[in-house]
């Protein structure tokens, strides 16, 4: 249960109560600030290898080939109207790719030359004055990016053959190097026959350079292509490949050209942001930019990142570069100029129009809004600027207080769902403007992927049930929390399941088939976030529910027949022996009640998986065994899967119950409603056995 201060939990024990409620809807899509992109140029340049950089005075510096040239370009002050078509010549030997890093007035450009080797072109001021030198004779480069190791005076260039890379670290104070490589040939866990690009940036969390590369994966039954993420640590390590989209060979689909960036300064809703392309060349083919975002509070390691999208309806052969500065976003390809604003624009909070709200946990949220005033006839512009299909709305519930200098009302967050859809209605007297909000399970049954996912299909692989939980809910942009203050099972953390999600499969049902093998249950709470939670028998309660604590307005309570006997059922691969595990309910079986539930799962290879999962399939059916349903004033601070006290002696109740779904009702008075006394404010709570 969620804390609440004693002033908020007085007042929702209180006799005599008042509501409290409002909600504040921000333009974050899946935990991140929604990019509102403006274009500034659109030239006639020639697809080629291309950079972006911005030095301290945030002058934008360019560079991109034309065959065997090399150009750059300074703006001063970029913005409408710069001269984004004026470029300078810097080199006729340029046979490969090229890239650009900044730092301060530093800025350092790389290439790969006809003489097969790498070239540096940098200058210490700004761009005003340049020097030439070879940084490293590294052959057979296919692609390079570079970043700025922070805020020091090291710049590293990252070189990617097809089955190698290299880190090439370069003092600027000294020109000094240090070259550091890493193969993906055998008997590395990746095996790469050819790749198709590579972005970098740096990060101080670690410290560490994140990086994305693109290429084609060496595997049994069939090859593949991936875009990976990985990492260049401070030990100058590099981190193992993790795949973040994968297509099967001969489909005829192409990912290319990966750029990834985080801002130096970042905001809590700025994460780390990656781009690629997608090609097909297949019946109707095309090239388009896909982009994704790593979850907000959640690590490059983890690889949370959200779904690949399209993003802009334009073809981009080498790939977006992508930056920022201290106000925008920016990406660019030689012939285009794109911006967006970084600043998160003010939340829009409604509370005094909210005429009703209905709370489904899990589930919806609805909203009904006055709008007798037309205040919500725009959407998405001016002060409605935040008022779009899947902004994030932030719900408060509480109570209007006394006794508290300077303070009318204490409120808390419930949750956080995401706009659906909207709609305008009037009738006498009344003109309305409705939200309708979905959850995190509605966003996983919006969700499929787009090619298969799976997790530990090869020995040794090191994905727990947590770690897909995780990954699967990152791609509709929700956090898993790791380390909530919730018990947790060991299967949860300690089984390491064959998993795969096809092309199609709803993302709700891919969950409900992964949790169905651990006692965990899922639920979302509030600032975008989920958790996980064991319900363990002998929890102990966290509120009461009575006369004396907190009024109960209305009970029902039961009991029923549920599952008496589960077995799970596996195989040892080692022997090749059939597993079985019964868990049985002995005293209806000697009422002669046999209602029978299993599973076969051939990840179960030993007894003891057999067991666990079958001890989880008797406890979730075990949780069904006592059905009621309370109405109460609204406890604001409760979650699902809390165990309560409930006691309501007219029934003769007085036990633990767990809370397994919820509803919250809200109506105020309205010109239709002048009869009521007091406006709406109840809460329904769907428990079961603790």
């Amino acid at each position: 249960m969620k804390a609440l201060t004693p002033t908020l939990e007085a007042a929702q024990r209180a006799r005599h109560r008042a509501a409290y409620v409002e909600a504040r809807v921000t333009d974050r899509y899946q935990g991140a600030r929604r990019l509102v992109w403006q274009n500034l140029y659109t030239g006639a340049e020639v697809a080629g290898y291309h950079g972006l950089a911005f030095d301290n005075l945030g002058y934008m510096h360019r560079v991109r080939g034309q065959g065997n040239y090399l150009y750059r370009q300074r703006v001063v002050g970029p913005g409408p109207g710069s001269p984004f078509s004026s470029w300078t010549l810097v080199a006729t030997n340029l046979d490969g790719p090229c890239a650009i890093a900044a730092y301060g007035p530093r800025i350092y450009i790389f290439w790969v030359t006809d003489d097969n080797e790498i070239v540096k072109y940098y200058s210490h001021n700004n761009g005003t004055s340049w020097t030439a030198g070879v940084l490293s004779t590294y052959t057979d480069v296919r692609h390079l990016a570079a970043c700025w190791w922070g805020s020091t005076s090291t710049v590293i260039c990252f070189a990617l053959r097809d089955n190698a890379i290299n880190a090439i670290r370069l003092d600027t104070d000294t020109q000094g190097t240090n070259e550091h490589t890493h193969s993906f040939t055998p008997p590395s866990p990746t095996v790469l026959a050819q790749t198709f690009g590579i972005g970098a940036t740096y990060e101080d969390d670690g410290p560490s350079c994140q990086l994305l590369l693109a290429g084609r994966q060496v595997d049994t039954p069939y090859h593949h292509l991936n875009v990976y993420r990985t990492w260049f640590s401070g030990a100058w390590i590099f981190g193992p490949l993790d795949s973040l989209a994968r297509t099967p060979e001969g489909e005829d689909v192409l990912f290319s050209y990966p750029e990834v960036h985080l801002p130096s300064s970042p905001a809590a809703y700025e994460p780390t942001r990656a781009l690629f392309v997608e090609d097909f060349a297949g019946v109707a083919p095309f090239s388009r930019p896909l982009a994704c975002h790593l979850v907000p509070g959640t690590a490059w390691s983890d690889s949370t990142v959200t779904e690949s999208a399209p993003f802009l309806d334009i073809t981009t052969p080498y790939g977006l570069r992508m930056q920022t500065t201290a106000d925008y976003w920016w990406i660019t390809t030689p012939s285009l100029v794109y911006r967006a604003p970084r600043v998160m624009p003010a939340a829009l909070v409604l509370a005094g129009d909210i005429a009703s709200i209905a709370v489904n946990r899990p589930g919806s949220l609805i909203i009904e809004l006055d709008n007798s005033k037309g205040q919500y006839e725009n959407p998405g512009t001016a002060g409605l600027a935040a008022l779009r299909l899947r902004s994030e709305v932030e719900l408060y519930l509480g109570y209007r207080v006394r006794g508290v200098p300077g303070v009318q009302h204490e409120e808390i967050a419930v949750g956080t769902w995401w706009i659906d859809s909207w709609h305008y209605h009037h009738a006498p007297n009344i003109t309305r403007f409705t939200l309708t909000c979905t959850d995190g399970w509605g966003l996983l049954q919006a969700w499929t992927p787009r090619y298969q996912l799976r997790w530990n299909d090869v020995p040794g692989a090191p994905y727990t049930v947590a770690h897909i939980l995780a990954r699967i809910l990152a791609r509709v942009g929700v956090h898993l929390d790791p380390a909530p203050p919730q018990p947790r099972s060991s299967a949860i953390d300690n089984f390491y399941p064959d998993f795969t999600v096809l092309p199609g499969q709803k993302g709700d049902t891919a969950v409900r088939r992964l949790l169905a093998t651990v006692p965990d249950r899922l639920f979302f709470t509030d600032a975008g976030r989920a958790q996980t939670k064991d319900p363990r028998p002998a929890e102990a309660p966290a509120y009461e529910f009575s006369r004396w604590a907190h009024p109960v307005l209305s009970g029902r309570y039961g009991h029923q027949s549920i599952t008496t006997r589960v077995r799970a059922l596996g195989r040892d691969p080692a022997t090749d022996t059939r597993i079985l595990w019964d868990e049985a309910d002995w005293d209806a079986l000697a009422d002669g009640v046999d209602d029978l539930a299993q599973v076969y799962d051939p990840n179960l290879t030993t007894a003891l998986q057999a067991e666990d999962r079958a001890l989880a399939m008797a406890r979730l059916a075990e949780l069904r065994a006592d059905p009621a349903l309370i109405t109460v004033p609204p406890n604001v601070g409760q979650e699902l899967y809390d165990v309560v006290t409930v006691i309501d002696p007219v029934c003769s109740v007085d036990r633990a119950y767990r809370v397994l779904s919820d509803r919250i009702d809200y109506a105020g008075l309205t010109r239709v409603r002048l009869f009521d006394r007091h406006p709406q404010y109840d809460h329904t709570l769907t428990l079961g056995a603790p």
